[in-house]
């Protein structure tokens, strides 16, 4: 009992110093042995964890396929893979549903450039992006990258993966982004989540592709590591976007308020508005109205769309 109180303790201390979510530096502290799954596709090693969901799975990927940076021979880490991506921004959006108790999005990085894709676009690296209204043929796509040794990276309805009990209960509301790591008979292999592959029937898996009609089953898949990231001139590109979507307008009309800085103030505005109805004094005026949008922000701000940061999942209790 002791030596395991020492243990969170010293996880603990490091989540500190490194700012990794409790499981990643778990996963540093007792060396917790890579997945060995049969049935992953060479030189996927590392699942969950992180600072943030999406540059934690683009982390993985990359470095599974090879992907190294031209100055040191070494992986992309993490915090430098949501830079790459364009890192930080700021959207702001309060939505009101018949049947449903209000809600808001809040989504603290770049947006709606495209965040992963943008990554591997500023960086040169060799990528494919298929789309297609047909479940069949996304199917067979990505069966014929998993036999080609590849990784995927596919974008979900969250609700439609029934390990996700947080996702919105609204179907095809919740994009969400999943690397498919590989295949064991009828079960597809995610990294998602957790430090090991999550192992989802490929019926399920088809569904959830299917229930995000906007994404056309969207699938990414890194075609190789080719030659090594000049992130010079990778990091230059990416502080440029990042300051444009920060004081430029993004979207047409109405909605370029919503984003960047200009997002970040009306969001402010509507914190301090009593008077109108998409005011919060007003928009969350009952008990479990308030209830769900604090819980909503919470997730936000800590993993749903966030920025890496200190701040994560709930810390395990053992």
């Amino acid at each position: 009992m002791t030596s395991h109180k020492h243990l969170k303790s010293a996880v603990r201390a490091r989540m500190a110093r490194t700012g990794e979510r409790y499981t990643t530096a778990h996963r540093h502290l007792t060396g917790s042995p890579a997945a060995t799954d049969p049935g992953l596709v060479p030189g996927y090693r590392h699942f969950g964890g992180g600072r943030s969901h999406d540059s934690a799975l683009l982390t993985h990927l990359l470095e599974a396929v090879g992907v190294t940076a031209a100055h040191d021979g070494e992986p992309l880490d993490e915090p430098m893979t949501a830079g790459l991506a364009g890192g930080i921004g700021f959207m702001y959006f309060s939505f009101s549903y018949a049947g449903h108790v209000p809600t808001m999005t809040i989504v603290p990085r770049i947006h709606p450039r495209p965040f992963l894709i943008g990554a591997l676009e500023r960086t040169g690296i060799r990528h494919q992006v298929s789309e297609t209204t047909s479940a069949a043929k996304a199917a067979r796509g990505l069966d014929a990258a998993l036999g080609a040794g590849r990784p995927a990276l596919v974008t979900v309805d969250r609700a439609g993966l029934g390990h996700q009990v947080w996702a919105d209960s609204i179907t095809g509301s919740d994009p969400y982004d999943v690397v498919v790591a590989g295949r064991h008979g009828d079960v597809a292999l995610l990294d998602d989540d957790a430090l090991a592959p999550i192992g989802v029937p490929v019926d399920v898996l088809a569904s959830a592709r299917a229930a995000h009609r906007a994404s056309r089953h969207r699938m990414v898949v890194v075609e190789s590591a080719g030659a090594p990231v000049d992130l010079t001139r990778a990091v230059r590109a990416s502080i440029a976007v990042t300051v444009h979507d920060l004081t430029e307008d993004v979207m047409p009309g109405n909605f370029a308020g919503n984003f960047g800085l200009r997002g970040l103030t009306r969001w402010a505005d509507a914190l301090a508005d009593r008077r109108t109805r998409t005011g919060w004094a007003q928009l969350f005026d009952s008990g479990p109205a308030f209830g769900h949008a604090m819980r909503r922000l919470h997730d936000c701000l800590t993993f749903d769309h966030s920025s890496p940061a200190r701040c994560g999942r709930s810390t395990p209790t053992t």
